[in-house]
Order: C-alpha cells, then sequence, then structure tokens
C-alpha cells in the first residue's frame, strides 16, 4: 500500500508499506523509494454523471464504495425511455456489459416501436439468461476485491484521489 507520496513541486519519493487483510499498514514495514512518478489503482469507478444529470435513480455500493446507476430486469432506470448497461450498473466486466447492451438495445427498441414487446421479450431471454449467470460470478469477485476499511483510514485531508479533482 502506498502511505503517501513525497515531494514539494512534483513527487520526489513514495513510502509504501506491507497490509493486514484489511489494508491496513502492518507497522515496521514502511518502505521509501526515490521515484519521479506514482500510479496505482483500487478498482474501478463508473462514471455515472450522464445517467445522474438525465434524473435516474442511484444507488450506493458499500463494497465498491462507489454509486451505480438502478436499472431493472430490461436495464430500463427510473427515467422513461432511459436504458443502461455495464459498468455504470455495476461493476461486472465485459461478458455482462454485452449481454446488459444487447438486453437495452432490445428494451429500446420495443419502447420506441420498432419491435413489439413479445418480440422484444423472447429475443432479450438468452440474454438475460447469460447475464444472471455471469453476475453470480461477478459478485463473488466484487466480494473478494472490495476496498478494505485500511485504504481510506490514512487519507489526509488534503490527500489527492483523483487528478480530475484538481
Amino acid at each position: 500500500k502506498i502511505l503517501r507520496a513525497e515531494g514539494a513541486d512534483e513527487v520526489t519519493g513514495a513510502v509504501v508499506a506491507a497490509v493486514d487483510s484489511d489494508w491496513r499498514a502492518r507497522p515496521g514495514t514502511e518502505r521509501r523509494f526515490a521515484v519521479d512518478a506514482i500510479a496505482t489503482g483500487y478498482g474501478f469507478l463508473p462514471n455515472t454523471e450522464l445517467a445522474d444529470n438525465l434524473g435516474c435513480a442511484l444507488r450506493w455500493d458499500a463494497h465498491g464504495q462507489a454509486w451505480f446507476v438502478i436499472a431493472d430486469d430490461v436495464q430500463a432506470t427510473s427515467q422513461a425511455g432511459i436504458f443502461a448497461a455495464g459498468e455504470i450498473t455495476g461493476i461486472a466486466g465485459s461478458a455482462v456489459a454485452l449481454e446488459e447492451g444487447r438486453i437495452a438495445g432490445l428494451s429500446a427498441a420495443a419502447h420506441i416501436g420498432k419491435i413489439d414487446s413479445a418480440s422484444a421479450a423472447a429475443l432479450r431471454a438468452p440474454s438475460r439468461k447469460r447475464r444472471n449467470h455471469l453476475q453470480r460470478f461477478a459478485g463473488m469477485v466484487n466480494a473478494l476485491f472490495a476496498p478494505r476499511p485500511g485504504l481510506f483510514e490514512t487519507l489526509a485531508g488534503d490527500t489527492l484521489v483523483c487528478r480530475c479533482e484538481e
């Protein structure tokens, strides 16, 4: 775990430590490295800004520490005519996102009258079955790799979490 970046106008060092199962730094394991850049990642965060701006309802996911768009079993959001698929509905990987995209596309086509609802339901059925199967696996992966409490406990008030935060 990176405990801190060092440097005044630019990064000159990184202090890291070994962690326990809750990602808390183990005392006595701190090491300093001279560096000129630091890159790190702790999972995926969905970009829900567009859906949020359109008024779609969001849900908080405690495991992923992120907001996700609420979508029903045909990928419809809380806003009529808006369908969501992929990581903005929950981090589950590309296979789930592809199935959700097919479902959402068919739902959107039915919504605008390009296909009838019975045809859309029949065409969605195989993708819904595959999506549901794949989501069970994704749920296990998300539980195993969710951020642990120690990740957030040592953040100082001036910690830059994302460069887009400026």
